[in-house]
């Protein structure tokens, strides 16, 4: 019962302004995107936009400095599964490279 009453003050239960989804926050009205710094913007092209893709998920999943385990556990399997993809990638080029066929 601890955790439903904790839930209950945490989302503003029963009053004006609570929240209605895990996505919307209950502290600030008109969120403002934040600048991002220099060297972010600096090496995102670089990096073919995934550091901005990954910040947009993970502001998503974490509003109000508040998080849930099932978003957190499906974005990080995700992101293990999108490392696989590049790990495997990365080890076949790697072996076509080191070992080229002799045709």
């Amino acid at each position: 019962m601890m955790a439903l009453w904790y839930d209950r003050v945490l989302n503003f239960h029963g009053q004006y302004g609570a929240r209605l989804s895990r996505k919307q926050s209950i502290h600030v009205r008109d969120q403002k995107k934040v600048p991002h710094s220099v060297v972010f913007q600096i090496l995102s092209p670089m990096l073919f936009s995934a550091p901005g893709v990954h910040l947009e998920a993970m502001t998503e999943i974490w509003v109000d400095r508040l998080t849930l385990k099932v978003p957190w556990a499906g974005f990080f399997k995700g992101l293990g599964e999108e490392w696989d993809g590049y790990r495997l990638f990365v080890h076949f080029s790697l072996n076509l490279h080191l070992f080229p066929s002799k045709i």
